[in-house]
């Protein structure tokens, strides 16, 4: 089960590889597709009775480092920037940026949809891609376009996130994008790496 779980990490690493790659922009624009099916709702796609038994602890020690890495290597300065030049060598019909939040959003936030059910993995997903892109912000000393471009798409991601989180048909899904929104509007210091599941039980205790 271990090597299962890791090879599936590699597998995912490997399509995230391809967005900002030289391949075609329609293998890029696959790949974004292929991590909505098999990651942002995998649920859709891989999940039977051996996964539904161990999809707690032990599956996401493993796979969420595996998520952290693949998220900082989507956002990166690098990936953003060759999507950019691509977009600029390819008088925009190439995959570019543009695309790649479009498909982002589309997959892992549903296209920002208010009606649209979330399962708390994937708001633990989410979670763990904010934290990387918060980290990418900190650790990009320089202050260049690309980290402007990747600080205004931030910008964005809270807004909508703002509205989602009076609009949300569910109500964890609000709870959760309030705790998004606090997140990113620290200014400094850092919060410990959490999951969804930690604060569905510290409101349980409390309420």
């Amino acid at each position: 089960y271990r090597k299962a779980i890791r090879l599936y990490g590699s597998y995912l690493m490997e399509m995230a590889k391809v967005v900002g790659s030289s391949q075609p922009a329609d293998a890029q624009r696959q790949a974004m597709l292929d991590l909505d099916n098999y990651l942002f709702h995998s649920v859709k796609k891989i999940e039977c009775t051996y996964v539904k038994e161990n999809l707690l602890e032990t599956r996401n020690n493993l796979l969420y480092p595996e998520l952290t890495r693949l998220f900082k290597q989507l956002l990166s300065v690098k990936t953003i920037s060759a999507l950019r030049l691509q977009a600029l060598q390819s008088d925009r019909k190439g995959y570019d940026d543009i695309d790649f939040f479009r498909d982002l959003y589309k997959g892992l936030f549903n296209g920002f949809d208010p009606q649209s059910a979330v399962s708390y993995e994937q708001m633990d997903i989410q979670l763990i891609c904010l934290e990387a892109w918060l980290d990418i912000m900190q650790e990009a000393t320089e202050h260049n376009s690309i980290k402007k471009r990747l600080t205004n798409e931030l910008h964005s991601l809270h807004d909508r996130l703002e509205e989602l989180s009076t609009t949300h048909s569910q109500r964890e899904v609000r709870d959760m994008y309030i705790l998004l929104l606090r997140r990113m509007e620290q200014k400094n210091g850092r919060t410990d790496r959490i999951t969804y599941k930690f604060w569905v039980i510290f409101a349980m205790i409390y309420e």
